[in-house]
């Protein structure tokens, strides 16, 4: 079965990879672009942990009093 299955790759060797490419686009098309409102946290965000505070110190940008 693999056999064939290489046979048909390697004479199609062209094809093949705009095809996968054209599905992989089609499948971003249809499902890719919505992927931010079916996303959540879904309780994986813990306020109480110990690198919450340490990710704020990290967004926040230093002051610099050399102006």
């Amino acid at each position: 079965m693999f056999y064939r299955w290489g046979l048909f790759a390697y004479r199609h060797r062209r094809v093949v990879p705009l095809v996968v490419i054209a599905f992989i686009v089609a499948l971003f098309a249809l499902a890719g672009t919505q992927l931010g409102e079916r996303m959540s946290q879904e309780g994986w965000d813990d306020p109480n942990s110990s690198s919450t505070p340490v990710s704020y110190t990290h967004l926040t940008l230093p002051t610099s009093d050399l102006v």
